[in-house]
């Protein structure tokens, strides 16, 4: 049953960011993250391996393309709606130019590659 309440919530986290860059562009998401988190409700109810299983499988559902930005301020979200401090990270570097976005929780990456916070200055933290 938590499975597919994980999985719910992912999806509706995806077509959250979408909304939000539709009527709002990435300012509303931008002021969104920056909220202070709400009371985690959720606590403690799913650990975080299962939140990013839930994560990965509503991609392969969702019928939109998703990049690293729509798939980390959605991971993030969930992280934090079950009580992760997760943060959205965004790094950039100009030569060759590469820009990402990723979750960390702690000082870890949950949602991808660890190398990215080595090879990209961030930018922005939220």
């Amino acid at each position: 049953m938590l499975r597919g309440v994980l999985l719910g919530s992912a999806i509706f986290e995806l077509l959250r960011y979408e909304f939000w860059m539709r009527c709002g562009g990435f300012g509303r998401v931008q002021r969104q993250m920056q909220k202070p988190a709400r009371r985690a409700i959720l606590r403690g109810l799913a650990p975080e391996e299962e939140i990013m299983r839930a994560m990965d499988l509503a991609l392969t559902f969702y019928w939109n393309p998703v990049q690293c930005l729509h798939r980390s301020v959605a991971a993030a979200r969930l992280l934090r709606k079950y009580g992760f401090p997760a943060k959205l990270m965004i790094g950039c570097r100009t030569e060759p130019f590469l820009s990402h976005a990723w979750v960390e929780v702690g000082d870890r990456a949950v949602n991808d590659s660890p190398a990215y916070r080595h090879r990209l200055p961030v930018l922005m933290q939220l």
